[in-house]
């Protein structure tokens, strides 16, 4: 059992996060034994009611919990031979205490400074490489944190971070992506509990871990004429497609797009008898960046972010050359 994947996704419902023991006699309950040595896990006091008898119509809410020498069972008010016998560890209560967890975890990844709080549920452990950080999210909610990902570059200027979440939409991901932080789940993060060590965690996938490469922001088939941006079909006219591929051209080689040459790809789309005017490069222009923003299912002004006006220049698009595939 991967204990601490168990245990963040159960700190995603937020504070107090609580869970009951384990059976002993297992590797996997010698380990949950060890996280409560630690201070991972604090003992609360245990269950004294449990659950209705199922299907039962007596009208009790809960019933009383009651030892039979060292069985709890939980007692029906009505029907004794509805009492139901319970282990020890079921009625067992612990909460986790984050700051202990990110910690160890801290701890075993073999950073040497205390984590640091970037907000509420989202931590920065520290550098894994010259120019990687480790950074933990108890809770996936942090990252909607409003202005976190700039209070996290303002602590650690690191080129890229690897960060343990539980996320999975791949519009997310990518986005993340685009600004530096490579997201793998903790079941990938960490490596199943042993009894002495609950929190183990694969440094070479943390450390490397572009090895998880998600799909390009941005593809482009020129073929098929088709463009697809964080997984969403571009609705393009077939002129605004052709202004898009001279700016992909440039992108991949970190320039931006000259306005004459989006002219000619204008024109080379256009009837020979009914030339574009100059005008329908910025119109062109608008409704990529309309397209962009739909994708995204962001604000109209995103697309401005997407497609950034060169004064006296063109226009550049603002996506790394290593997340665009054109062919």
């Amino acid at each position: 059992m991967n204990l601490p994947s168990y245990l963040l996704r159960l700190s995603e419902g937020g504070e107090p996060a609580l869970t009951h023991g384990l059976e002993p006699g297992a590797d996997h309950a010698r380990a949950f034994a060890r996280l409560v040595q630690l201070g991972v896990l604090d003992r609360q006091e245990d269950a004294t009611s449990w659950s209705p008898c199922a299907g039962c119509d007596c009208g009790a809410e809960e019933r009383p919990i009651r030892w039979d020498g060292e069985r709890p069972i939980a007692a029906c008010p009505v029907d004794a031979g509805q009492d139901t016998p319970l282990h020890a560890s079921e009625i067992e209560s612990y909460r986790l205490r984050p700051i202990q967890f990110v910690a160890q975890v801290s701890q075993v990844a073999g950073l040497d400074r205390v984590p640091d709080l970037v907000v509420p549920a989202l931590w920065l452990l520290g550098r894994v490489t010259a120019d990687r950080t480790l950074i933990l999210a108890m809770s996936t909610s942090a990252l909607q944190h409003a202005g976190a990902l700039d209070r996290l570059r303002a602590l650690d200027r690191a080129t890229r971070f690897t960060l343990i979440a539980n996320i999975t939409a791949t519009t997310e991901i990518a986005a993340l992506a685009e600004r530096g932080i490579d997201v793998i789940s903790p079941d990938e993060a960490f490596l199943p509990s042993l009894p002495q060590k609950p929190i183990r965690l694969d440094m070479d996938l943390i450390r490397d871990a572009r090895a998880m490469m998600v799909p390009p922001l941005l593809a482009v088939h020129e073929a098929a004429v088709t463009a697809v941006y964080r997984g969403i079909p571009l609705t393009l006219r077939r002129r605004d497609f052709d202004v898009l591929l001279v700016l992909v051209r440039e992108a991949k080689d970190g320039a931006a797009a000259l306005r004459e040459d989006l002219y000619q790809a204008l024109s080379g789309a256009a009837d020979p008898d009914d030339p574009p005017a100059p005008a329908q490069i910025d119109n062109s222009i608008n409704r990529l960046r309309s397209a962009f923003a739909v994708a995204a299912n962001a604000p109209p002004a995103f697309g401005h972010e997407v497609i950034v006006t060169v004064r006296r220049h063109g226009y550049r698009l603002n996506i790394p050359a290593d997340r665009i595939q054109a062919d």
